[in-house]
């Protein structure tokens, strides 16, 4: 077998998985895969899943920014981000479809039963000269906290 230097267009060739999630019955793997699309110069990011034990891999989504798989905690539902925006996918592979975040939101979460998905997002900036619900000052006052260690 013969070897030759590391090329440019050899980088177009790698596939990188990321961002392992194991299904709450430890028999599935959800993965990112990332791969590049050279005639345009840009990143393509799936989800695809492979049994924990081996074997063939399965893609689940075709991006180009599908991100942050998560089971849901009954295993039947797969909660993933397609350029910021919540998506949920059937287990069996049903076409995935949106659940609009609010602006600013994290991944989503999915309750015990896995019947509700839910998020969290950044409160708005306070207004100016509003008062704030914490005690916590930057001057020092008496018989005050002052946020200072």
């Amino acid at each position: 077998m013969t070897t030759r230097p590391l090329k440019i267009e050899d980088l177009y060739r790698f596939e990188i998985p990321g961002d392992p999630a194991l299904s709450p019955d430890g028999e599935r793997v959800a993965y990112t895969l990332a791969t590049q699309d050279a005639d345009n110069d840009r990143v393509i990011r799936s989800i695809w899943e492979v049994r924990a034990g081996g074997g063939p891999a399965r893609r689940l989504t075709h991006g180009p920014a599908d991100t942050s798989p998560r089971w849901s905690p009954d295993g039947a539902r797969l909660a993933f981000l397609r350029a910021g925006r919540l998506h949920l996918l059937s287990a069996d592979g049903e076409r995935p479809y949106r659940s609009p975040p609010p602006t600013g939101a994290r991944p989503g979460r999915a309750s015990r039963s896995g019947a509700r998905t839910g998020r969290a997002s950044p409160s708005p900036p306070p207004r100016p000269g509003a008062r704030t619900a914490h005690r916590w000052s930057s001057t020092p006052s008496a018989g005050r906290r002052t946020g200072r260690a």
